[in-house]
């Protein structure tokens, strides 16, 4: 019983992992969707004068990815908690706490926020979600002093 209940949730951190990594990658793609013009590159203004001149599509795929990622990008973050409460839960709760309210923030509310080089922050992420899915692979074994 107690094997399966590992088992069990070793497949809930590995699920966890993937599919924040997915997300983050996602979100990099609606990002550069919104922000990358053929001709000027990326764009470097909260107001987007390219805008007018872009397909339609490209604002309904990224809203799209946004609105359908996030869910699963804010699993990462509670992967990154899981992993640093082996070591320091404060930090881990302050980690998972100002990162999730600054994707839900950055995400749904930009003007609030200062501008930043799409797609930057969510492959910086991609890399963490990687590196805590991997320390928490093999399940929530607490790390001991050796």
């Amino acid at each position: 019983m107690q094997e399966a209940a590992g088992k069990q949730k070793r497949n809930l951190y590995r699920f966890m992992g993937v599919s924040s990594v997915v997300a983050a990658l996602l979100l990099t793609l609606a990002d550069y969707l919104l922000e990358f013009h053929k001709e000027y590159g990326l764009s470097t203004s909260i107001v987007e004068p390219i805008w007018l001149e872009m397909s339609p599509w490209r604002f309904s795929l990224s809203i799209y990815l946004c609105m359908f990622m996030i869910p699963f990008y804010l699993l990462g973050f509670w992967l990154l908690y899981k992993a640093v409460s082996k070591t320091n839960k404060t930090l881990a709760l302050v980690l998972f706490v100002l990162f999730s309210y600054g994707v839900v923030g950055l995400k749904l509310f930009p003007p609030l926020f200062a501008y930043l080089v799409p797609g930057a922050i969510n492959k910086g992420n991609a890399a963490m979600f990687a590196l805590a899915a991997v320390s928490m692979w093999d399940g929530d074994e607490k790390v001991t002093a050796s």
